[in-house]
């Protein structure tokens, strides 16, 4: 298994954990009262034998079985990414605490942070060692210093690796539990919209924030997740090497046709960018490859209308008018 991406000071500082711990408490109430329902029904339904007889009610009984069973499919991946979450959360809160108490400290006594957790001596520090008539008295400071601010460089650095690892046992924890959901066996990827209605609509929402310049690094972060998720798999991107054809859900391609559409080149290239600037290459990567997904003429969505990748192109005119597409 890969080593898990290396968060950013701020990132891990930002972190809304109790936000996080709600989320998992909400997924496994969700998931208590959906089976309490689905037992409620099949328990009704399954009383019919009474009053309802022959074909019609034996098929009645059987398709309520199966709809109970469906159910608490979704109701255990609720239930798992409750818990995947519960399980993870403690050690991203105590690598939070050590990143915003070693910060606390760090800052206090004069020193500079890096975002990837190193830490510096500060101008005025080397001012004030400098200053020292003697040379002995100030090499001793400085080596004193300097043995404290790599201290704190160990301190930072572990607490953010051991951020990265909790908070990516959580995701690939939820990942996992929604990878069991009955849509996502019928090839929807977890985090998938599968409405292509709802795909349409977020599309849009997130290719405006895009192209607004008003999206948080969060919010960029965010959208990409939801590019992935609409994209193809990595057996896809195999089978496309060998000239085989794939499909997108009309969901998956109804998002991302939507996005390209109303994002724009220039505000791929700042959300391109500012992915870079904070270290999450991955997030980054997700741009280009949701549009390299449907520009791919072996891609194909399986909608109604049934659109070929190779028909999408991202154009831009004088004025930086959003791309278009010559099927949408």
């Amino acid at each position: 298994m890969a080593d898990p991406a290396i968060p950013t000071v701020s990132q891990v500082n930002s972190w809304q954990l109790d936000t996080l711990d709600a989320q998992a408490t909400g997924w496994k109430q969700q998931a208590t009262t959906l089976k309490t329902d689905l037992d409620a029904m099949h328990t009704t339904i399954g009383n019919s034998a009474d009053f309802l007889i022959g074909k019609f009610g034996t098929g009645l009984r059987d398709k309520g079985l199966a709809v109970r069973d469906e159910g608490y499919k979704t109701a255990r991946a609720l239930e798992d990414a409750g818990n995947a979450i519960t399980l993870g959360s403690p050690g991203m809160r105590f690598a939070q605490q050590t990143v915003k108490q070693t910060l606390a400290t760090l800052t206090a006594e004069n020193y500079v942070w890096a975002e990837d957790g190193t830490v510096s001596l500060s101008r005025s520090q080397l001012v004030s060692v400098f200053s020292e008539k003697d040379k002995d008295s100030a090499a001793i400071k400085l080596a004193a210093l300097q043995r404290k601010a790599d201290q704190y460089s160990t301190t930072m650095r572990g607490a953010l690796h051991a951020a990265a690892v909790a908070a990516q046992g959580v995701t690939d924890g939820v990942n996992h539990a929604f990878s069991e959901l009955p849509q996502a066996a019928q090839g929807a990827k977890a985090g998938a919209l599968t409405d292509p209605k709802i795909a349409t609509q977020q599309g849009g929402d997130d290719g405006r924030l895009v192209a607004s310049g008003k999206a948080t690094d969060a919010d960029l972060q965010h959208i990409s997740a939801r590019l992935a998720a609409a994209g193809i798999t990595a057996d896809d991107v195999e089978a496309i090497n060998e000239g085989k054809q794939v499909d997108l859900s009309e969901a998956q391609w109804d998002y991302l046709r939507e996005f390209y559409n109303t994002a724009g080149l220039n505000g791929l290239t700042s959300m391109t960018d500012r992915l870079t600037g904070i270290h999450d290459t991955t997030a980054a990567a997700n741009v280009a490859n949701g549009l390299n997904t449907i520009a791919n003429p072996n891609v194909h969505s399986t909608g109604t209308e049934s659109f070929l990748g190779g028909a999408f192109t991202l154009k831009v005119d004088s004025t930086n008018s959003p791309p278009t597409c010559a099927m949408c």
